[in-house]
């Protein structure tokens, strides 16, 4: 187990590489094939815009929004 954990970082750093290589190969950005671009923020939950209530419960108060929590 532990030779396997010592090996991972060599082997992403390594792979990177590869991808690095055939992105620059091609001419294509993060952004061209999907990725996020290095300026690119994610937004955290807390920041994305609340979603109308779908449901109510009016038993338990509780409301469903149709999004996993």
């Amino acid at each position: 187990m532990q030779r396997i954990s010592e090996a991972q970082p060599e082997a992403r750093a390594l792979s990177v590489a590869k991808v690095r290589a055939v992105m620059a190969e091609f001419g294509l950005t993060a952004a061209a094939i999907g990725g996020r671009s290095a300026g690119s923020v994610r937004v955290s939950g807390a920041a994305k815009a609340k979603a109308a209530v779908k449901h109510h419960n009016a038993a338990t108060g509780d409301n469903w929004t149709g999004r996993a929590c």
